[in-house]
């Protein structure tokens, strides 16, 4: 990987300086403000923390290294990779370095699979996927050459580490797939490309159109900037330098959630009891009845709104086009369909809603039992697997650039209490 090293030491070293004029020269500078309504919040919209790999712009989208990912729905996991890294696309010396570096790292240690069977054998796919990438955490080139490395050049066994974690995700996530449902192993070819090693892994079979979803799938999904709990959990864990495996750990623990990772099998659970209620071919009428009954009842819409975003999710877009190419006719589709019309028509009447939009779990979900993978349970592993593309790449270029420690000051509610008296 001489070329890339050579790429992120430039980089860096431009990187660090620039920091180091920026701290000297305006360290002081005002870049926002903090209100009352943030702190109590979550901190929605401050900005707090440097994220160079993508950003969501509310009026654009997600934009990976300033491109809206629009651009890159036919991007290669890797070269998406490559491009966080460095903020470039490979040329096609460069891809073919980058996949060559992964087919030689693309194995998993003999341990993983008796760990994996030891496990109860109702455990959450989430929970096997997450044991097994801690317990190599042993292997890290990070751990291993902390105590002999400058903190300059930390960038480069983080680099090693997250070369090794991308090469062994799709096998990873294939192993406990198949374990977890019972299914047979499949032998996936070392040779094979990231995208084309997760599709045999998961379905057991060549299937091309199942490859070109999971590639748009893992490519839309691979970087939401530094803010999300999923990334945001990875950072602080590696701005403490603990090493990769510790800090994607971290980060796949706060995907965990109904309001993060576990929102595209709630939305799928949620059109089923739809159907179950009203029928598949509810019309719209019948559905935006359904959903205003929800409402009153204080419950939320799932799949809809954005913390960020103001206009429609460019990546929901992407996928729901994707599908409507081959499932246009499916009823389950027709009737997800349905339901995004009638509830952006509702939210949008009501006029509470920031955002009134499907967003992308909204569609993922059903995308993938629409693609042949029915285990709901599974959806929060596979975006963990396209999340950690960015984690990954964000964790080099933090140790690269020379990110603090993570420590924002916290507040008790009653000296809020107070300001808001004063």
């Amino acid at each position: 990987m001489q070329r890339l090293t050579t790429i992120l030491e430039h980089g860096f070293q431009q990187a660090r300086a620039e920091i180091s004029e920026l701290l000297n020269a305006h360290g002081d500078l005002v870049i926002d403000d903090v209100r009352l309504g943030q702190v109590l919040g979550g901190m929605r919209g401050m900005h707090c923390i440097v994220c160079d790999t993508s950003s969501v712009d509310p009026s654009v989208g997600l934009l990976i290294r300033g491109r809206p990912v629009i651009e890159l729905q036919d991007a290669s996991p890797e070269e998406v990779f490559w491009l966080l890294l460095t903020g470039c696309q490979p040329d096609s010396a460069d891809l073919q370095e980058l996949q060559d570096e992964l087919e030689q790292r693309r194995s998993l240690p003999g341990y993983i699979r008796p760990l994996l069977t030891a496990m109860p054998a109702d455990s959450h796919p989430m929970t096997m996927f997450n044991a097994a990438l801690l317990a190599m955490q042993h292997e890290s080139h990070f751990a291993g050459a902390y105590h002999s490395t400058a903190k300059a050049d930390l960038w480069r066994p983080a680099l090693e580490d997250a070369l090794d974690l991308l090469a062994r995700m799709p096998l990873l996530a294939a192993l406990v797939y198949r374990q977890r449902y019972g299914l047979p192993d499949v032998d996936i070819p070392a040779s094979t490309d990231w995208t084309s090693g997760l599709a045999l892994g998961l379905l057991g079979r060549e299937d091309q159109q199942f490859r070109a979803m999971l590639k748009r799938y893992v490519v839309v999904q691979s970087d939401h900037e530094n803010g999300n709990v999923c990334a945001l959990s990875g950072h602080v864990t590696g701005s403490t330098l603990a090493d990769l495996y510790y800090a994607i750990s971290a980060g796949l623990n706060g995907l965990a959630g109904h309001i993060h990772g576990l929102a595209a099998q709630d939305f799928v659970r949620f059109l089923d009891q739809l159907s179950a209620d009203l029928g598949m071919d509810a019309d719209e009428e019948q559905i935006r009845l359904a959903l205003e009954q929800r409402l009153a009842a204080g419950r939320v819409i799932p799949g809809f709104g954005h913390a960020v975003l103001r206009l429609a999710d460019p990546r929901f877009e992407i996928l729901y086009g994707y599908a409507a190419e081959q499932y246009l006719d499916h009823p389950s589709f027709r009737l997800a369909s349905r339901v995004y019309r009638a509830g952006k028509k509702l939210l949008q009447d009501l006029g509470r809603a920031k955002n009134p939009y499907p967003n992308v779990d909204a569609i993922t979900g059903v995308l993938l039992r629409l693609s042949g993978i029915p285990q709901l349970e599974f959806y929060t592993v596979l975006f963990g697997v396209s999340l950690s593309i960015g984690m990954l790449a964000q964790n080099v270029v933090s140790r690269g650039i020379g990110s603090p420690i993570v420590r924002p000051r916290s507040v008790p509610l009653a000296e809020l209490r107070a300001a808001s008296r004063a």
